[in-house]
């Protein structure tokens, strides 16, 4: 059967992460000549960017995107083609994040259904980021696609599938980043920006935000995300030699005699912090005392200019220091 298709752009509601909802826009064709109870099939794009500019969906469909999704219109398949949520439309896409990109691509699914009233089967492809997208919707398609979409096949061409390592990674210092380069590299870039703006948004600066990823069986917290700017932008004289503006990775190990704080700053705005990584260990030495070790290494500057390490070693001193007094004063009472 071969037909000719209605093209429609369309918005619909998704899950960006259990509990936060978000919204995706696509693509749907509609062929002049549908096939009798055939499962609609979503078409996966590659690799297009991160800027709503780089959506498919606002553009005419190019040649690479023909050749995927224009032999299965011309079948008589509805086909819907995602943009995946933030990406077009508000927020940021959650490139390299299976399950925020295969619910996208699922809700696609069900809003072509919704849309023709076809069956409630879906057939996923994709090519590249999509091939990596049709994987993570197979895997994915049980649990969130249940129980009104059954996804009876996924095709992946050359797909490019993560396992959250490098994501884990940028956020918790003990995990390794490995080599790569040239489109590696790129896509790798892309995956951290994604997952640091939809962590803390696209605005920074102002404030100091805490995110706690990991608790234990007692519910302490022990892997987080700490964002600080501690003084406005843009940098004042005044203020040069105190303005710490950090975001930094957390671990926090907890044993029976006292705890161990492990971190390391990723990324600062205005360069202030170039290197900071570090230790601090609470032990107890005996019911009245704490031996507290503090390790460190750190480079930072201040109005463009490299601080010398000997300051950086007083001011850090007079800083734990006060910190030290101000725990003391809380365990007191005083």
């Amino acid at each position: 059967m071969r037909a000719g298709y209605r093209a429609y752009r369309i918005a619909y509601r998704t899950e960006r992460v259990p509990g936060v909802h978000g919204t995706g826009t696509a693509r749907l064709y509609l062929p002049d000549l549908a096939g009798p109870a055939r499962p609609v099939v979503a078409v996966t794009h590659g690799t297009a960017g991160l800027a709503d500019e780089c959506a498919p969906s606002r553009h005419p469909p190019n040649a690479n995107a023909d050749g995927l999704f224009l032999p299965w219109v011309a079948a008589g398949f509805v086909t819907v083609t995602p943009d995946y949520a933030g990406l077009g439309n508000p927020g940021v896409q959650g490139y390299g994040h299976p399950g925020d990109t295969s619910s996208s691509v699922i809700d696609a699914g069900r809003a072509a259904i919704a849309v023709d009233g076809t069956r409630a089967q879906m057939v996923v492809i994709g090519h590249s980021q999509g091939g990596g997208a049709a994987l993570t919707t197979q895997a994915n398609a049980r649990v969130y696609g249940s129980p009104d979409i059954e996804l009876v096949a996924a095709i992946s061409v050359a797909g490019n599938l993560s396992d959250n390592a490098t994501l884990t990674a940028f956020r918790f210092p003990r995990v390794p980043i490995g080599g790569g380069g040239g489109v590696t590299l790129a896509v790798v870039m892309l995956a951290l920006y994604a997952d640091w703006a939809n962590l803390f948004g696209e605005v920074r600066g102002g404030e100091i935000q805490v995110k706690v990823y990991e608790r234990d069986g007692k519910d302490r917290a022990t892997r987080r995300l700490e964002r600080m700017v501690l003084t406005p932008f843009p940098i004042r004289v005044e203020t040069a030699l105190t303005n710490n503006d950090m975001t930094k990775v957390e671990v926090i190990d907890y044993r029976d005699d006292g705890a161990t704080v492990y971190w390391r700053v990723m990324y600062s705005d205005n360069d202030s912090t170039e290197t900071d990584v570090g230790s601090v260990d609470f032990r107890r030495f005996d019911d009245s005392s704490t031996v507290i070790t503090f390790h460190s290494a750190h480079r930072l500057n201040a109005a463009g200019f490299h601080i010398p390490n000997k300051l950086v070693k007083i001011a850090l001193k007079s800083t734990f220091l006060g910190f030290i007094e101000h725990y003391r004063t809380l365990v007191e009472g005083r």
